[in-house]
């Protein structure tokens, strides 16, 4: 599982979401944790199963050029 924060221009998510869905696939999760109304930005946390750090990193920067990549992290999650 890759997580990450990711800053994005404008306030409204819907498009970006639906972006990242579509590139990333239908497992990835995604949910707003902040909105900056004095910088028009929004910060989602997204969580991505089966894909490498790098793959989501790719996807990422190719899409969103004004996007801010926060702290990314992997990890397994064990059941």
């Amino acid at each position: 599982m890759v997580a990450f924060d990711l800053i994005l221009p404008g306030l409204d998510s819907s498009g970006p979401r639906r972006v990242l869905q579509k590139a990333l696939g239908g497992e990835a999760r995604m949910q707003v944790v902040a909105t900056d109304r004095r910088r028009e930005c929004v910060t989602l946390h997204v969580e991505v199963p089966s894909r490498s750090l790098s793959d989501v990193i790719g996807v990422v920067t190719s899409r969103f050029e004004q996007a801010t990549l926060g702290h990314a992290t992997t990890f397994t999650l064990r059941r």
